[in-house]
């Protein structure tokens, strides 16, 4: 049991030991930032070119880059349908070729070009080799318009 005269200044003696450590503390946070403020001081400054000034506006169009390179000619595939799954194995792709519909997985090549292999299926395109160029070709958006006759 504490008697009243320890209550009374076992506070006040608390509180100044807090303080204490909080000055120890600030003394040695001060004497590392002078040491570090004198090596950033010392150290040889690198001239940088500006970058190109960049507009910040939320709805900026998205940058476009050509998916083929100029060397290569654009493959024209009729893509009928995509299967696609987190498991490149089983994706699959359905294309049109002449009167028959033809399915290729990753890794295999399109019949009637020599070097044309599929290298990866995403839910709205496929990505193929050919000619050692990667080409991106994307399933047509759907017609929901009804074709009058």
């Amino acid at each position: 049991m504490m008697t009243p005269a320890i209550k009374k200044y076992f506070a006040p003696a608390l509180c100044g030991i807090i303080a204490l450590a909080g000055v120890a503390q600030t003394a040695s946070g001060w004497l590392n930032w002078s040491q570090t403020r004198e090596q950033l001081a010392a150290a040889p400054v690198v001239a940088s070119t500006p970058a190109a000034p960049v507009t910040l506006a939320l709805f900026n169009a998205a940058p476009t880059t050509p998916d083929v390179q100029a060397s290569a000619p654009q493959l024209a595939l009729d893509i009928s349908g995509i299967i696609f799954s987190d498991d490149k194995d089983l994706s699959a792709t359905v294309v049109k070729q002449g009167n028959e519909q033809v399915i290729y997985h990753v890794g295999e090549t399109l019949k009637g070009y020599e070097n044309a292999r599929v290298t990866g299926i995403s839910k709205d395109h496929i990505q193929v080799n050919y000619q050692g160029v990667d080409q991106n070709i994307k399933l047509p958006a759907p017609d929901y318009q009804k074709q009058s006759a």
